[in-house]
């Protein structure tokens, strides 16, 4: 997301959970104990986003990219030990929270992350939306530049563009570097 900082109630949700030692407002500090289990369940073949759901981690709500940035750190510093380490299942079940299924004060808690992931989500579609909406206003520069600096038609200069979001796939293509593009092609 582009906005890496918590809430407070995300923050309280985090500091609840057992995998989790301490969180600032764009932090996240893991326990030793679930950073080893991690490790140690990754090297025998578990998924990282499903390693930090079962933890409570969501990824949605803390990132995918944290996620599989903390796997890969933790795999190499812990993997001589993984290797000799025969934990109990004991132990890696009580850093893993299962998730709740029933009505009651479990069911609560799954509401409260559900809700939190649901704000989470309205922030990232916010930031998607203005970014789109900055674009419409680059576009629009762009074709009052090229009205006023040259002969070329309305429709020539949408068809310009409709070439270019078509051709956007290809490996030239550059993201807001399209004003250059354009003007060349249109010059030339």
């Amino acid at each position: 997301m582009g906005n890496s900082a918590f809430t407070q109630e995300e923050v309280a949700y985090l500091n609840s959970l057992p995998a989790v030692s301490r969180v600032t407002n764009g932090r996240i500090t893991y326990t030793e104990q679930f950073k080893r289990d991690c490790a140690r369940r990754y090297l025998h073949g578990a998924s990282p986003a499903k390693l930090f759901r079962e933890a409570g981690l969501d990824p949605a709500l803390i990132g995918y990219k944290r996620v599989e940035r903390c796997v890969a750190r933790w795999k190499i510093r812990y993997a001589d030990e993984s290797e000799h380490d025969e934990s109990s299942p004991e132990l890696s079940q009580r850093m893993f929270v299962p998730l709740p299924k029933s009505e009651g004060p479990a069911s609560r808690v799954s509401q409260s992350m559900t809700d939190v992931l649901l704000r989470q989500q309205s922030r990232h579609i916010d930031e998607l939306e203005q970014q789109a909406d900055m674009m419409r206003h680059h576009i629009a520069q762009l074709e009052a530049v090229l009205r006023r600096r040259s002969t070329v038609t309305e429709a020539h200069v949408t068809a310009e563009f409709a070439s270019m979001i078509a051709q956007s796939d290809r490996e030239d293509f550059v993201p807001g570097g399209c004003s250059y593009v354009f003007v060349n092609r249109v010059r030339g």
